[in-house]
């Protein structure tokens, strides 16, 4: 955590696998050592990431020793309130170093290379990239939000009398944001917002839109050591000024209700960059997304109101999100080596 020297890891998974000679082909007459001759040599192998993280095991496994030592030794003070493990998915691969929170996942290998006096071990490690993929979820009840836009038609004077002020306020316009796919939103989708304007009395001006606004606020809450921070981020997703759009007429019928076209927000896509929704027992990772329209009464005319919701949204990603360059990658020379190695399965023993 910033401005402190509390660094807390938590392991979410651990598998191993012996790659060569494979398991499965040992037994009393072959020895577990083989010669290799001076080649490069492939040994592919494929690991099955867990669908939750395992992190709660080991903390079960803690508790029982704990309570075994209770039995015999006194409890000693407790200084800080351990947070519980969860029982959630595995985490995307998401952060750096620098920040409140990392989540990393690598993949290590150990050779163990033999010889007459003694035994060598190298160790290699890459880290590689891991987003969980989601199905698409059932259709859910939509999301709405309602304002009201209040435009007065003329600026109060001193001559303006009390019934006249209140006939220029009571000119409203009910809006309606709503999200038709209710609190989901698909990473690479078309963001689902539909935006409704009902006149409710007359009046004697346009009702234009000007301005529109939709915006992500990412908010990750990071426990260790007994304390909490929240770091948020807002990543705007489209703005767009000057649109003097006319939505009401002077002259359209009081109840009317108009659809305001999705031509502005409709064809903006969800970046396939930002980490899906989760939550492990330290690190959790929410997002809010914001919309923000702009009325006016005449293009002439500079008072703007300004309308704002807040809509709790869960992220997720239905495809393969793209690998992040500053993952590694394979060289064009080590491409064209790895096409001269021999995998595993084509050796003799």
């Amino acid at each position: 955590m910033e401005r402190s020297s509390h660094i807390e890891c938590h392991q979410l998974i651990q598998e191993s696998l012996q790659i060569f000679p494979p398991c499965g082909q040992l037994d009393q007459n072959t020895s577990r050592f083989r010669t290799l001759g001076p080649k490069q040599y492939t040994f592919p192998f494929s690991l099955a990431f867990p669908t939750v993280s395992g992190c709660y095991k080991a903390h079960s496994t803690k508790c029982l020793e704990k309570q075994s030592q209770s039995q015999t030794e006194p409890a000693p003070p407790v200084r800080e309130q351990e947070m519980p493990h969860l029982l959630r998915r595995l985490p995307p691969s998401t952060g750096n170093r620098s920040g409140p929170a990392e989540i990393a996942y690598a993949v290590e290998a150990n050779v163990n290379i033999g010889g007459f006096l003694k035994q060598s071990i190298k160790q290699v490690s890459r880290r590689i990239f891991f987003c969980p993929t989601s199905s698409l979820p059932p259709p859910r009840q939509s999301l709405s939000r309602h304002r009201a836009v209040m435009i007065r038609c003329h600026q109060s004077t001193n001559e303006t009398t009390a019934q006249e002020v209140t006939a220029a306020i009571a000119r409203t316009y009910h809006v309606s944001i709503e999200l038709m796919c209710g609190a989901y939103l698909h990473l690479g989708q078309r963001l689902p917002i539909r935006v409704q304007v009902t006149k409710v009395n007359s009046a004697d001006h346009d009702l234009i839109l000007n301005d529109f606004q939709a915006m992500v606020v990412e908010e990750t809450e990071v426990r260790a050591a007994g304390q909490v921070r929240v770091q948020r981020l807002s990543r705007i997703l489209r703005t767009v000024s000057n649109l003097r759009m006319f939505v009401c007429l002077a002259e359209t019928p009081v109840g009317t209700t108009i659809n305001i076209p999705d031509d502005f927000w409709g064809g903006q896509l969800l970046p396939t960059v930002i980490t899906p929704t989760f939550e492990t027992c330290n690190v959790r990772r929410s997002y809010k997304l914001e919309v923000r329209l702009g009325f006016n009464s005449r293009p002439s005319k500079v008072q703007t109101r300004i309308l704002e919701v807040h809509f709790p949204v869960h992220i997720v990603a239905t495809e393969p999100a793209p690998i992040p360059s500053s993952i590694l990658r394979f060289s064009e020379k080590q491409q064209d080596n790895a096409e001269d190695t021999i995998p595993w399965q084509g050796m003799t023993q």
